[in-house]
């Protein structure tokens, strides 16, 4: 309103009042302050890096705003309910409210060819699959995430953007801020305290007597939790021992009682039952019954069950067998209650699903050998799964190893191998998402390569069939050597005699005073001699360890050190005091190991009775003096490299800048954190709670001196402890060549996405300046509190091209938001930004009828200035201002460099910023740390346009005619690709370049 005033447009103040907040002060009445002059994300990050642990802050359960909630959902559960706990295939509440029979459509979702399904069932584009960003909602599209070997506890000191949508797998226990725990582990941010805290009060229809000596057993943490000290434990009784306690149990515990602990996760649907007069066999903490309501779960039956109390109880000789490790299996066995209606049971569903005979409950036919249990016996694990039938789940997120082999998990084989060399080799590995592993593992190659140039004449046949008696090990003898690169090029080995700068010729020549025409070779009497090069590759072994005849190794197996029985082992086992060959060739080599006396295995002992590691042999340094037998052998370990190297190659374009050096004329900002305290407390315990003041939000100061709170989307609330309802969207844009601003280079795309609750009323609108080849997050909100309506959820997605000066409308997308019923939900989304298409079913009174752009069938009005609604019959003025336009009555659409809601706002961070080679500067978001980038000038690129583009210049000769009879000669150029340390082949790169040249003219 202030820039508004100031334009002079007739607009005034009147009972408007305005307040111009000092330093290190803002808000509408200048009553908040960080204490510091910091940026707003260093603030961000030092308050989360300053909180601590709270796994022993016992006082935290007497706050109950730091146990953080969702409260679109109220049951009988322990504590109340984290959003990540809905649909979680687990009973949290009592009647099993936090599992409608929605959830259900999870199991049964199947996605489209070009998507990739997630474990929880939802689907993302291909495109995004093991791009090292996690696009799923479990993560599941990530190797180190599904194999679930990352750690997640980072997520309590962070403020990382992942934390607050990801989910916990089925065993595993949320701490309602991204970190997943094991049953009974700690939460940084002591929710499991509260949960210790709620199950540990509850009544035991027992004596406290009997109740202290089970807490006692709990241990330590939970006795100190309830206000006990855990000492008084070990003196209450006459030894600490906990098997003796059982005296004491028989004595004062009752015949039969209830007590509940942590490691009952599933409370109070599952409860634990203890009985005074069953054989215990020791073990009297382990519960003897497991209980359940078995009317919220109808579809389990046990032997030997019976009920106590309405709950069906399961007797102990059950759950010896069946629970190892109790807690865990009983999350598995009851995530059989799941309901399932009975209408979605059939012809048409069956298909989509697989039955687990023990646990006697559905899942979807993709959690079938994912790597991951979701049968108890595990029923669906690759080991108790016939092939046959995994062949006929059809699965598509599946890579079959050849020949015709097991199936692997798309995501696993990012680093799990196949057997066979073919799959193996010629994808590289997936270490960035360029990699041709990844990109195949998208479906973006049919299939792997299953030769390359660089293999011509190793010795390793590769090609079975031969082309005119040709393979690709014939006619070698004119096939290029490369000399002392440690890989035998000739059947002899003679290109690696005689050089200067290998350790193997070295051996050969100094430490065995071999002849210039000869090899070292070590016989089964444990001596070495010389052997005529001659000799070598002659289809004869000569040498232990069959080290003359490389040629003679099978087409899919590495040149080893060849035993006696014709099964090979790796050189670095040799000379361990194991006998890895059935007859010990391997240590024959080094009769002098029979002296050594050291009792360490898998060590490599030297000729000095010294034992190195095994990492140390075969490494190119010689560690055993004088005569380096710790890198005897080692060229069987050597194979010529596949890569292709671009280190050497001249580069093109040489990246020579226009800029001297970096120059940012902005002044910069110094961050003082000395000045930032909050409130003190005399007890460390007090301290550090207050650290967590606002769980997942910013401290801010009151001019009061209380302590404030900024939520982000995620959360709301004074101390931002509740949950929001919310739909994270992820997408990534694509623009084609003609919406790219090769005519403007001067413009950009805003896109305005909208959540819409049945095609009327707006719920909430973010937007944001496209980021070309980058994806891009953000939320949309629910209305609080929750829960959200029931109804047709939809997102509204709109792009508009801008300038400085002006907007202009380009098209729009219409999503229905999947499974709406959750709470927490992810749309992703991959597009492709094309001009609208007109179409003419719809009555558009002032406007234009449109289609969506990726749903053809269904169309708008697109209405004309000033008019609104869906069939452009309001008529309104829009007040978006400096070439904006309304995208709703009160939503604008601003140009660069202008925002708020009327567009008034100056936003102009390109003051001082020097684009190089006439590139513009062009203002961003306000919210991104690069608020600002250089749009280049053809034949320029990188951050200040300072670089200049590769060319490629073709030419034709003079001579060159044209036939009389063609009138439109065509040349097509092939752009291939070769990426450093690629495999040996290349790609023809996904570019298309149309251009019309009058060839008479060149």
């Amino acid at each position: 309103k202030y820039e508004k005033y100031l334009t002079g447009v007739g607009f005034s103040f009147g009972n408007y009042s305005y307040c111009n907040c000092s330093e290190n002060w803002f808000g509408d009445q200048c009553q908040y302050s960080f204490d510091t002059k910091a940026p707003f994300e260093d603030i961000v990050g030092h308050q989360f890096e300053e909180k601590e642990s709270l796994a022993e802050q016992y006082d935290i359960v007497n706050d109950e705003f730091l146990l953080t909630c969702y409260e679109g959902l109220r049951c009988h559960s322990t504590i109340c309910l984290d959003w990540r706990e809905i649909c979680d295939g687990i009973h949290n509440c009592e009647h099993g409210e936090d599992e409608p029979d929605e959830c259900f459509l999870l199991e049964l979702n199947q996605c489209a060819t070009d998507e990739y399904r997630c474990r929880n069932g939802m689907c993302i584009p291909r495109n995004f699959l093991l791009d090292f960003s996690a696009d799923c909602s479990d993560l599941s599209d990530e190797y180190g995430e599904y194999i679930q070997t990352s750690d997640n506890s980072f997520c309590s000191f962070t403020a990382s953007f992942p934390c607050d949508f990801r989910l916990c797998n089925l065993k595993r226990i949320s701490c309602g801020d991204g970190q997943c725990q094991e049953i009974g582990q700690d939460c940084n941010n002591g929710r499991d305290l509260f949960f210790r805290h709620n199950i540990l009060a509850i009544p035991s229809n027992t004596s406290f007597q009997c109740w202290f000596l089970m807490l006692c057993m709990t241990g330590e943490v939970n006795t100190n939790l309830m206000g006990y000290n855990y000492h008084d434990c070990l003196f209450s009784y006459d030894s600490t021992e906990e098997f003796t306690f059982f005296d004491s149990f028989r004595k004062i515990c009752p015949s039969s009682f209830w007590f509940q602990s942590e490691a009952n996760s599933v409370y109070p649907f599952v409860r634990y039952f203890y009985s005074n007069t069953t054989n215990h066999n020791g073990k009297w903490w382990v519960p003897t019954h497991i209980c359940y309501n078995q009317s919220q779960c109808p579809r389990l039956s046990f032997p030997g069950s019976f009920v106590i109390n309405n709950f069906l109880c399961i007797e102990q000789e059950f759950t010896e067998n069946l629970y190892y490790d109790i807690s865990e299996e009983i999350r598995l066995t009851f995530s059989s209650c799941r309901p399932i209606p009975e209408s979605v049971l059939n012809d048409a569903t069956i298909p989509y699903l697989f039955y687990c005979n023990q646990s006697m409950k559905y899942i979807s036919k993709h959690r079938v050998a994912d790597g991951h249990s979701d049968c108890t016996d595990d029923d669906d694990d690759w080991d108790n799964i016939d092939s046959t039938i995994i062949d006929s789940l059809n699965l598509t997120d599946r890579v079959q190893c050849p020949p015709q082999s097991d199936w692997l998990p798309v995501v696993l084989a990012k680093s799990q191998h196949c057997n066979e060399k073919t799959y193996e080799l010629y994808l590289g590995e997936c270490r960035i998402a360029t990699d041709i592993r990844c990109k195949y593992l998208r479906g973006l190659y049919i299939s792997p390569i299953q030769y390359t140039f660089r293999e011509n004449c190793n010795y390793r046949q590769v090609l079975d069939d031969s082309v005119a008696n040709e393979t690709d090990e014939t006619s070698c003898e004119e096939w290029r050597s490369y000399r002392c690169d440690m890989f035998w090029d000739t059947k002899t080995g003679e290109d690696e005699l005689n050089c200067s700068n290998t350790i193997f010729s070295y051996i050969t020549h100094q430490v065995f005073k071999c002849g210039a025409n000869q090899h070292y070779c070590a016989h089964r009497n444990s001596t070495i001699s010389c052997l005529s090069k001659d000799r070598a590759g002659d289809g004869i072994i000569d040498c232990l360890g069959g080290t003359d005849e490389v040629a003679m190794y099978p087409g899919d197996r590495f040149p080893d050190f060849l035993c006696s029985n014709s099964l090979s082992i790796l050189p670095l086992l040799l000379c361990d005091k194991v006998n890895d060959c059935s007859e010990g060739d391997d240590e024959l080599i080094c009769p002098w190991i029979s002296n050594y006396t050291n009792t360490r295995l898998r060590y490599f002992v030297c000729k000095n009775q010294i034992g190195i590691a095994q990492a140390r042999v075969c490494n190119d340094v010689i560690d055993c003096q004088p005569d380096g037998e710790d890198e005897w052998f080692c060229t069987l370990r050597y194979n010529r490299e596949l890569h292709f190297s671009l280190d050497r190659l001249e580069e093109y374009p040489r990246q020579t800048s226009t800029r001297s050096f970096f120059q940012d004329t902005r002044k910069p900002v110094m961050m003082d954190f000395h000045s930032f305290k909050p409130q003190q407390h005399k007890h460390r315990q007090s301290s550090l709670l207050s650290k967590w003041f606002c769980n997942r939000g910013i401290i801010i100061k009151k001019r009061s001196s209380d302590l404030g709170c900024l939520c982000p989307p995620t959360y709301y609330g004074s101390r931002c402890q509740y949950h929001s309802e919310r739909l994270l969207i992820t997408l990534r844009m694509t623009r084609p060549a003609n919406l790219n601003g090769h005519e403007n280079k001067e413009n950009a795309v805003r896109l305005i996405a909208c959540l819409v609750f049945n095609d009327t009323i707006t719920a909430d609108c973010e937007e944001i300046i496209h980021v070309p080849m980058m994806k891009q997050m953000f939320y949309l909100n629910y209305p609080r509190p929750p829960p959200k309506q029931r109804g047709n959820w939809t997102v509204h997605l709109r792009a508009y091209s801008m300038t400085r000066f002006t907007v202009e409308y380009v098209s729009s997308w219409l999503f229905d938001v999947p499974f709406s019923f959750l709470p927490v939900n992810r749309l992703v989304l991959d597009l492709f930004l094309t001009e609208q298409k007109n179409c003419n079913t719809l009555s558009c009174n002032h406007g234009y009828c449109r289609k969506y752009l990726n749903s053809p069938s269904k169309e708008y009005c697109q209405c004309q200035p000033n008019w609104f609604g869906k069939s452009c019959n309001i008529s309104s003025d829009c007040p978006c201002a400096n070439g904006g336009i309304c995208v709703y009555k009160s939503t604008c659409a601003c140009s660069l460099g202008r925002i708020g809601d009327e567009c008034y706002g100056l936003f102009n961070p390109c003051h001082n910023v020097k684009c190089e080679n006439g590139g513009t500067c062009l203002p961003t978001d306000e919210r991104l740390p690069q608020k600002y980038i250089c749009s280049c000038r053809d034949g320029y690129h990188e951050s200040f346009c300072e670089l200049n583009d590769g060319q490629v210049d073709i030419y034709f000769s003079k001579t060159f005619h044209l036939n009389k009879y063609s009138s439109k000669p065509t040349i097509i150029v092939y752009f291939l690709e070769l990426n450093n340390n690629s495999f040996g082949f290349l790609s023809i790169a996904n570019r298309l370049l149309y251009k019309q040249i009058q060839l008479n003219n060149l």
